[in-house]
């Protein structure tokens, strides 16, 4: 089956706009990490595209996507556990600590 990778932006809500770039899937890697990797890069670098999807060439139909929206929810919940963790870690060296 072939692939097409397309960055899009977003349009009503979560709906596929206006599509900004088109190339063939590269073959031999995950669906999800390339989404992944090119999403993480529009976010970091504030990029035009809000979206990334794959879909199947023939019939044109969505196989993955993955969102600003998605890559936000993702980023947040990943800050939200380093500081819990961090918290976490502070806490038990304060209680090992002589005065603690």
């Amino acid at each position: 089956m072939a692939r097409i990778l397309q960055d899009f932006k977003l349009a009503s809500g979560d709906q596929v706009g206006e599509i900004l770039w088109e190339i063939p899937m590269p073959e031999g890697v995950t669906v999800e990490s390339v989404v992944h990797d090119r999403m993480r890069d529009h976010f970091a670098a504030n990029g035009r595209a809000q979206g990334v999807r794959v879909i199947d060439s023939e019939t044109g139909e969505e196989i993955y996507r993955w969102t600003w929206w998605d890559e936000q929810r993702r980023r947040n919940e990943e800050g939200l556990k380093r500081l819990r963790e961090t918290a976490e870690k502070e806490l038990r060296k304060r209680e090992s600590e002589p005065n603690g």
